[in-house]
């Protein structure tokens, strides 16, 4: 049984002795057992399902040497619980915690809807919007505004359009957040989605080092022939190699820093084969596979494809890690930031929404 236990859980129970009862928030996907707010994920043998379907069934059972010690991880994450935890009440606390911590912000920045690509299923309207030289100075301001002794955390995303495109800003900005938290001390982390053409060492090195920039997420269209197709530089260049240039450079930045750098690819499906994503993998060496994070999507229902349907992405995901790539763990237990008082996207005219669902 193979389990992920990436939320942190606030009350854990050792003491397998005790009344236990079915967690609510158990579903089960064929062989996979889910829990939706710990957050744990167990493939079950089918060797095993029938005994662990009892075990949840009847938890307190008498049982053999095996089913012990089933009980007993099926506790420790969260799929068996203590009979007088009132789940739901923990759900609440979480959520009014998350929506309404004052000590954490959650903040989207846009530099400008622009992008240096035109992918053809790009969902961007306000292309011609960006940060101006004033935008940033009040950016600057606000940000020393909010951040005080009392803000223990920021966490920043950049995206866009593509926002390296305000790059001299953008570090501009980013450098003064960090003066202020060399004067505060609260915790700050930042992540960039862009499409990688506009990074190269250099740039690599400095928002690594200087900005903490650790995170970083980029998108790769099938094998190179068809990201080539969808994927263009200035409507004309092709971009696979660059891609897959700077995703090489980002994780030996991260093998040689020894930083905790994340590197996520995310892989847009539109007719792609499993053939097709096994060249993108034959691309990478064993090394640069073991430090990058993929997740797949399909394209569909965007003006530009109508009438396309959703691609079931369970085989991409067995190749994935029959390949030896690590799956990104994108299975949040957060909550949308139009529901949450410390999450909000800043847009390149300043103007603030709660989230980016129209």
């Amino acid at each position: 049984m193979t389990i992920s236990w990436p939320f942190i859980w606030k009350k854990i129970m050792k003491n397998t002795n005790q009344t236990l009862k079915p967690s609510i928030y158990n579903i089960w996907y064929k062989n996979y057992l889910i829990n939706t707010f710990r957050r744990s994920i167990a493939s079950i043998g089918e060797e095993h399902l029938g005994q662990v379907k009892t075990i949840l069934h009847k938890p307190n059972n008498k049982t053999d040497d095996n089913g012990i010690a089933f009980t007993e991880k099926l506790t420790q994450e969260g799929f068996l619980v203590g009979e007088d935890m009132d789940e739901l009440s923990l759900l609440k606390n979480n959520y009014f915690k998350l929506r309404t911590d004052n000590n954490f912000y959650r903040i989207v920045l846009v530099p400008t809807y622009q992008c240096n690509m035109s992918c053809p299923y790009c969902y961007q309207k306000e292309k011609f919007q960006m940060w101006t030289s004033d935008r940033v100075e009040i950016l600057k301001a606000y940000f020393s505004s909010i951040l005080n002794s009392d803000k223990k955390q920021l966490s920043l995303a950049l995206f866009g359009g593509e926002p390296l495109i305000k790059y001299t800003d953008l570090i501009d900005l980013l450098g003064h957040i960090k003066q202020l938290q060399k004067k505060i001390g609260f915790t700050y982390t930042c992540s960039c989605t862009t499409n990688g053409t506009l990074l190269n060492s250099d740039r690599i090195n400095k928002l690594v080092d200087e900005y903490d920039c650790n995170i970083y997420q980029l998108t790769i269209d099938g094998a190179k022939e068809q990201h080539d197709q969808r994927k263009l530089i200035a409507e004309k260049y092709p971009s696979y190699n660059k891609v897959i240039d700077v995703i090489k450079l980002l994780v030996q930045k991260k093998i040689n820093s020894k930083k905790n750098m994340e590197i996520i690819v995310k892989f847009n499906l539109l007719n792609d084969t499993l053939d097709d994503i096994d060249l993108v993998f034959n691309d990478f060496s064993e090394p640069e596979k073991k430090n990058i994070k993929v997740y797949f999507r399909s394209i569909y229902s965007i003006d530009s494809f109508k009438g396309k349907e959703k691609i079931d992405l369970t085989p991409f995901y067995k190749l994935a890690k029959e390949r030896g790539v690590f799956i990104y763990d994108n299975f949040y237990q957060n909550y949308s930031y139009c529901e949450s008082d410390i999450g909000f996207i800043i847009n390149p005219d300043l103007s603030v929404w709660k989230c980016n669902h129209n």
